[in-house]
């Protein structure tokens, strides 16, 4: 019985929790709202999907008969509806994950055609919902007008859906385009991971790097990495099979087997080139998309500390 209690309990203080606990400050329906912002990731491939299968359905309706103009729809119904679930979170979500996003009306935001194309999308389906509930009303009246702006507003879902992928697949479809040409080689990711990476020891939150603290490593190379590397390369992430929290793990480098740098050679780096990503092998880093660009006095820094040798301890 006690058991029973305790937890709802626990759970209701961790709600209302006050800043002596070391909590959010915020009001509780602010913090609510924010919160509601990370399922954005989840509900949005559900209007998207249904959005898009409601233009189908009417695509495909004059040659299969099975496909009523209810199945038409009801895809459009539940999509608009997820549609305006999933801007809302959307809206909550995105000035959390980067500092570019929080700006709504910057049209240089990697977000912002995202952003407003999915808001404009989801008042087009609301429109054409009504617009196909009053003509449904009237059964006499010809249907085919509202199912073929379905069609157009599955084109349009299409590409609102495209600048999503963009955010974290950056280049993605132009790769399919030179994967199927035969303008880009096919690399398939397979056998044993090189490394074993349990139990690594996340880099601090702080800036201070996990070696001798006076080292100009742990001075001034190491919150560089921090701030614009590990966290896509690092104990939490591995994108593409590398990561550079560990001597080790940067010399042993990612699925290429490339070596992040090369020991008094920065001209020879991997990692430098990855900075002026004017190579088919280098792409730029950090993506534009993380709006974190290297500046000139990082890379000044880095590439002193490389033709130095690159010592993470002296």
């Amino acid at each position: 019985m006690i058991k029973g209690i305790v937890i709802p309990a626990a759970a209701l203080l961790a709600l209302g929790a006050s800043p002596t606990l070391g909590a959010e400050t915020r009001p509780l329906l602010e913090r609510l709202w924010y919160a509601q912002g990370h399922t954005h990731p989840i509900v949005v491939h559900f209007p998207i999907a249904l959005l898009i299968a409601a233009g189908v359905a009417a695509l495909l309706r004059p040659f299969n008969k099975r496909l009523t103009v209810g199945v038409v729809y009801f895809c459009l119904l539940m999509g608009a509806a997820g549609a305006v679930l999933s801007c809302l979170a959307g809206w909550a979500w995105a000035p959390q994950e980067k500092p570019g996003y929080l700006d709504a009306f910057d049209s240089k935001s990697p977000i912002f055609w995202h952003r407003w194309g999915g808001i404009g999308m989801t008042a087009v389906a609301i429109g054409i919902l009504v617009w196909a509930t009053l003509m449904l009303r009237r059964p006499h009246r010809k249907q085919w007008p509202w199912q073929v702006s379905c069609v157009a507003l599955a084109m349009g879902i299409g590409w609102v859906g495209h600048e999503g992928g963009e955010l974290v697949y950056a280049d993605n479809a132009a790769k399919m385009f030179e994967i199927a040409s035969g303008a880009r080689q096919v690399e398939i990711k397979g056998g044993p991971r090189k490394a074993e990476l349990t139990n690594v020891p996340a880099p601090s939150k702080t800036g201070e790097a996990p070696v001798a603290a006076n080292s100009f490593f742990a001075t001034k190379v190491w919150p560089i990495f921090e701030a614009k590397c590990v966290y896509c390369h690092g104990p939490e992430k591995d994108k593409g099979g590398f990561r550079m929290h560990k001597e080790e793990l940067a010399l042993q480098g990612g699925d290429s087997g490339t070596p992040l740098y090369v020991k008094g050679k920065s001209k020879e780096s991997a990692m430098f080139k990855h900075f002026k990503g004017d190579e088919d092998d280098f792409p730029l880093m950090p993506p534009k998309k993380e709006m974190k660009p290297m500046t000139s006095e990082e890379i000044s820094i880095l590439t002193k500390w490389v033709d130095e040798g690159a010592s993470w301890t002296k």
